[in-house]
């Protein structure tokens, strides 16, 4: 009689093929890739954001259209500071409506149409590109005023998203807590008997 042969080697009932395994590989590589980059695109915000600070600029999202082409609802204006004796009719200017209570109201971005200067005061005059009449409020400037000097159409739709709550789960609480829940998986999931081992 024919004694069988022992079988050898590393693979043993029950565990996955090699097309599998690259299959899962593959996976688990795209998992912390797309991590790293919502990470990394998160920071590149910050890192964005902190050097126009620094520089004196701001990043402002247009809600409204009150502004027509000019700057269209969900644009990103990027507005710089200027003082307000340099401010002139034609400058797209941001300023702040009071509130019934007096306090200080959503900011506006509307056109300078006329500019009155009343001893240290400044006044401006504003209407909306899309409006067919001025602003009923006539506004006096502070010492430093924003001014809208580029636009960045749909930019302000895509930044309001992710800087929303929604924005932050999708994009960076759930691939981290995906990645951390796979390696505490990894980490404590019951493993079978040593290959080459009797069951």
């Amino acid at each position: 009689m024919t004694t069988p042969a022992a079988v050898t080697g590393s693979v043993r009932p029950g565990s996955p093929g090699g097309f599998a395994l690259l299959v899962r590989y593959v996976a688990r590589a795209a998992l912390v890739v797309s991590i790293l980059c919502a990470i990394g695109a998160v920071l590149g915000i910050v890192y964005g954001a902190a050097t126009f600070y620094g520089d004196g600029y701001r990043a402002i999202i247009v809600r409204g259209g009150s502004m027509g082409e000019t700057l269209p609802n969900g644009s990103l204006a990027i507005a710089v500071w200027r003082d307000a004796g340099e401010i002139r009719a034609g400058d797209v200017i941001v300023v702040r409506e009071a509130s019934e209570d007096g306090s200080s109201a959503s900011p506006v971005i509307h056109r300078v149409t006329e500019v009155e200067v009343t001893g240290d005061a400044i006044q401006v005059h504003t209407r909306g590109d899309a409006n067919k009449t001025e602003d009923p409020q006539v506004y006096t400037l502070p010492d430093r005023v924003m001014v809208a000097t580029h636009n960045l159409r749909y930019l302000g739709y895509v930044l309001g998203w992710v800087a929303s709550p929604l924005g932050w789960l999708i994009l960076v609480f759930l691939p981290i807590t995906g990645l951390a829940a796979s390696g505490v998986y990894r980490l404590w999931r019951p493993r079978g008997p040593p290959e080459g081992a009797p069951a």
